[in-house]
């Protein structure tokens, strides 16, 4: 596998402040841990921590792909959070985002609330991303004014949080 490769050529050369972080996409329609997860799973000597990459779509992106529809973050990513404490290691939520939608500035907050309260998660990468003359979606914060309030007020409260530890 070209993954172990990697690592072993980075170990050979002596390279250990690398970290490495499998992250595969959720699972999400009739994807399985066992088919979809398990075996690409590299091993514990082969991955420090694991990524979950996992998108909220919403409706905006059917034109592409017929299966997308609005998620809650339990839908996107609780089934492949579950899988993938299996392996014992850190999880990251290492690329997320939330399409453009009315609903988005609740669905940032939901998810905002949940990834900071759940213990098996260490942190997330958020996709702050647009480019219009793509037509892509647009998942960044500052995509409305209420999304931006969302962000900027979990952000506050956790750098207070932290600061009275």
């Amino acid at each position: 596998m070209a993954w172990k490769r990697t690592h072993d050529i980075f170990r050979e050369v002596g390279c250990y402040n690398v970290k490495w972080m499998f992250s595969p996409n959720v699972l999400w329609d009739k994807r399985t841990a066992k088919d979809d997860l398990y075996n690409y799973y590299p091993g514990a000597q082969y991955a420090d921590t694991i990524g979950i990459d996992g998108y909220n779509f919403g409706y905006h992106h059917d034109k592409w792909h017929k299966w997308h529809k609005w998620q809650s973050y339990e839908q996107v990513f609780e089934k492949t959070i579950r899988a993938c404490t299996k392996f014992n290691q850190p999880i990251w939520i290492s690329e997320v985002g939330c399409a453009d939608d009315r609903r988005k500035p609740v669905w940032i907050k939901d998810f905002l609330t949940k990834v900071s309260q759940d213990d098996r998660i260490e942190g997330f990468i958020y996709f702050n991303h647009y480019n219009p003359r793509k037509s892509e979606l647009n998942w960044r914060f500052d995509s409305d004014s209420l999304t931006l309030k969302v962000f900027r007020d979990w952000a506050e409260d956790n750098v207070a949080r932290k600061s009275e530890r």
